[in-house]
């Protein structure tokens, strides 16, 4: 059980229902946090725009871009392969496996940064400023990823890299799954999954 020195608080944190929990947790962080942001000024939030900014900038300058990867990718399994280091993969199978993917991902539009906080949540070893950090940054890689999607002729694969691929991953993982399952293809599900 949570105990806390607030008896009321104590009696919040042990309520079964989690919505209410959920409600009076969030009721009391605001009124905690509302004098907090009349206070504070304006240069911490343009150091968090600027950090915001600087990182989009990074994001969009990284090489090699994701479908760029994708190529070394396929050519480090055809290697292993070759050399029995890896699973046996045919080039066949592997380009295949490249194709839905570029296809899943290029027409993914990803989730809000509200949405995308739910489905993965503050984790029971991350500080909470790290969860927040995360957040924006997700929130940044989501903007550029609509941006690549909005621009005429232009693919998310041949715009952005690594990093925008590792904090998109979960979601793009899912896109080429629900892609798969959706049409039809000479690789198996165990193959793809081998491959992501």
């Amino acid at each position: 059980p949570i105990v806390h020195s607030n008896p009321f608080l104590t009696q919040i944190l042990t309520f079964p229902d989690r919505s209410i929990r959920l409600f009076f947790c969030t009721k009391m962080a605001r009124d905690i946090l509302e004098p907090v942001k009349e206070t504070s000024d304006t240069s911490s939030d343009d150091s968090i725009l600027q950090k915001q900014q600087e990182f989009a900038l990074e994001l969009q300058q990284e090489r090699p871009v994701i479908e760029g990867a994708l190529k070394n990718y396929i050519s480090c399994l055809e290697a292993n392969s070759f050399t029995g280091s890896g699973p046996s993969s045919s080039s066949k199978t592997l380009l295949t496996c490249a194709k839905i993917t570029l296809k899943a991902m290029n027409s993914l539009d990803l989730p809000s940064s509200v949405e995308w906080g739910h489905k993965y949540p503050q984790e029971t070893d991350e500080s909470g400023s790290d969860y927040m950090e995360r957040l924006a940054r997700y929130k940044v890689v989501q903007n550029l990823w609509q941006q690549c999607r909005r621009s005429e002729g232009t693919r998310v694969a041949k715009c952005l890299g690594k990093t925008t691929l590792k904090i998109a991953m979960g979601e793009v993982e899912k896109a080429v799954h629900d892609y798969f399952e959706s049409n039809t293809s000479d690789v198996s599900s165990e193959q793809l999954g081998q491959f992501l």
